[in-house]
């Protein structure tokens, strides 16, 4: 079993950039645009489906309370998470074992103060004869540059040690400092539902443990 099957390595943090952020996280550009949903890319390259109809107002709307995506919204994004983790893995000419998507399982649209990212659990195997189905979790981020998402790693979790996501769980203990708490240990952006690596160094979103993060989630 592969372990880690794909790791990204982080931008370099520049000497002057005054915004505090989680250690395993790149650095954060102020956006130029005035709005939150300005910042949404194009519907082919975000994997935030929303139903026919103005993409800002259903972005927004995410806010609201009584706002659900529907189970097929949540289907896809699974799948188009999976799926741009493994083709991006799939197209580097340096790994010779390829994989194939079995099932999408479960996802979660993480929005921080960096941008988009995409948290996923599915299935897979290699193409590699007598292969078995192997457990995966990937994390993905949204490429500004080239309207894509691509992985920041791609993780087996077979027989190995996972941790579930904790929103909800930990955090929001009634903290009021100036400190920015971080914990690389958990996902505060995920539900217990979504699997990651007892590593979580390997994952750049979702440490900060007071953050409040948007999301959308196909629990």
């Amino acid at each position: 079993m592969p372990g880690v099957l794909y790791k990204r390595i982080p931008p370099p943090e520049p000497e002057d950039d005054p915004y505090p952020r989680s250690p395993t996280s790149p650095p954060y550009i102020c956006s130029e645009f005035e709005t939150v949903a300005g910042y949404i890319p194009d519907e082919h390259s975000l994997n935030i489906h929303f139903s026919d109809g103005d993409e800002q107002d259903d972005f927004d709307s995410l806010y609201n309370e009584g706002y659900s995506f529907s189970k097929e919204d949540m289907e896809r994004q699974s799948n188009q998470y999976a799926t741009a983790a493994l083709n991006h893995y799939n197209g580097q000419e340096k790994d010779m074992i390829k994989y194939e998507l079995i099932k999408a399982i479960t996802s979660v649209a993480i929005m921080d103060v960096r941008g988009f990212y995409g948290h996923v659990n599915f299935t897979a195997k290699s193409t590699l004869e007598n292969s078995k189905e192997e457990f995966f979790f990937a994390e993905l981020c949204h490429d500004r540059d080239h309207s894509i998402y691509i992985p920041t790693c791609i993780v087996s979790l077979e027989e190995k040690d996972i941790t579930g996501g904790v929103r909800g769980i930990k955090g929001n203990d009634g903290y009021y400092g100036m400190e920015i708490r971080v914990d690389t240990k958990y996902c505060y952006a995920c539900h217990e539902e979504l699997k990651h690596p007892e590593n979580g160094t390997l994952y750049e979103t979702g440490h900060q443990v007071d953050d409040c993060y948007g999301y959308s989630s196909s629990y």
